[in-house]
């Protein structure tokens, strides 16, 4: 099913909001089906305006921050809902994540995520913005976290 006016608008303005923070970036197209209940919230972050943002932090002598073994994702991540600058945000879930503080550098690159309901081929597809952000380490210190001369990996999709 196509994107509908809204959801174009939606999409649209979180790309202006990255936009006018960062400047212009790569912006590339997927398509995932996921289980009922990941669509369903996606469906209600898409509603909201809401983009889902990954953080990858570097370090002045370019090491990169891992977070623990135990996390399903090895870069700070957070949803960043319209009414909250994106900055703020993503600051508040680097130090709950990781214990430091950052200042953003760039956006990297955003996908614009097609998202399926695996249990319901008739659902419509949810269109979402994901997007990779570098930020450089300024100061705090690590906690279930280390610093490695390797990037991570973040998920395919992002």
């Amino acid at each position: 099913m196509g994107c509908d006016g809204t959801m174009q608008d939606r999409v649209g303005a979180g790309i202006e909001r990255l936009e006018e923070r960062f400047g212009s970036f790569p912006v590339n197209q997927t398509t995932l089906t996921v289980p009922e209940p990941d669509y369903e919230t996606a469906r209600e972050r898409a509603d909201a305006g809401a983009i889902d943002v990954y953080v990858r932090v570097y370090d002045d002598e370019g090491d990169a921050l891992h977070l623990g073994d135990d996390r399903d994702c090895p870069v700070p991540r957070c949803v960043a809902g319209p009414d909250e600058p994106l900055a703020i945000a993503v600051a508040r879930a680097v130090r709950r994540e990781s214990g430091v503080e950052v200042s953003l550098d760039e956006v990297t690159r955003v996908t614009i995520a097609g998202v399926n309901n695996e249990a319901d081929s008739d659902a419509p597809t949810v269109y979402r913005l994901i997007a990779l952000l570098d930020a450089t380490y300024v100061r705090g210190s690590v906690e279930n976290a280390a610093w490695a001369p390797e990037t991570p990996a973040v998920p395919e999709y992002v």
